[in-house]
């Protein structure tokens, strides 16, 4: 990381999924808390870089840019470019659920932001982050180019082009929790499919592979 870190419980936290606990007996906590903390801690910073890097635009482009940045996509792209899954504690069962993997390694790396913030406060989080993340891994160019939701952009089409849009959601329980999955109909057809314990990544999922299978 770059630094000595003081409160080296927290990052052990951060970087501890609830998963890892499962049917066990321990006091110690995952990292869902410090996953929140980190989750709001970034959005101000990645507002307060935009803001100062676009000078000259406005609120809704500020506002998609940021979402791009700490999108959930970019975030876990972010930890595997940074290597954050080696020394995440995890159900091992689940290591070829990419899906899963994805999902565990982007948390983690908001839980770690929660974690520096609470060990070393906001403005050393903020520059960190400037300086190591921000200016090394993150490609504006290219996050100004990427389509921020495939779902309002199957809508739209599907308006442009008179076609009838069906997102059909079916549950199903799975270790008390419930996986939602999707399936995309247009015109009575199954144009693409996914599931997730997430509805909205699901729903977000399907519509990505609907976009490619009608190349839109």
């Amino acid at each position: 990381m770059g630094f000595v870190p003081g409160r080296i419980e927290i990052y052990k936290q951060a970087l501890t999924h609830q998963s890892h606990f499962r049917n066990k007996n321990t006091k110690m906590k995952d990292n869902e808390r410090l996953e929140y903390l980190g989750d709001a801690i970034l959005d101000a910073i990645v507002g307060d870089i935009l803001f100062r890097k676009f000078p000259f635009k406005g609120e809704g482009f500020l506002t998609e840019m940021r979402s791009k940045v700490v999108s959930r996509n970019n975030l876990s792209n972010l930890a595997r470019k940074m290597g954050i899954l080696s020394h995440i504690q995890y159900n091992i069962s689940n290591k070829r659920n990419q899906s899963f993997i994805n999902q565990i390694s982007g948390n983690a790396l908001e839980a770690i932001f929660g974690a520096i913030y609470l060990d070393k406060g906001y403005h050393f989080t903020a520059r960190f982050f400037e300086k190591r993340i921000f200016k090394m891994y993150i490609d504006i160019d290219h996050l100004e180019e990427e389509v921020i939701s495939y779902k309002g952009k199957l809508f739209k089409w599907s308006q442009q082009s008179r076609k009838k849009l069906e997102l059909k959601c079916t549950e199903k329980p799975l270790d008390n929790r419930m996986l939602y999955q999707i399936a995309v109909i247009v015109d009575e057809q199954v144009m693409g499919e996914h599931e997730h314990l997430s509805k909205k990544k699901a729903e977000e999922l399907a519509c990505k592979k609907a976009c490619e299978k009608l190349a839109i």
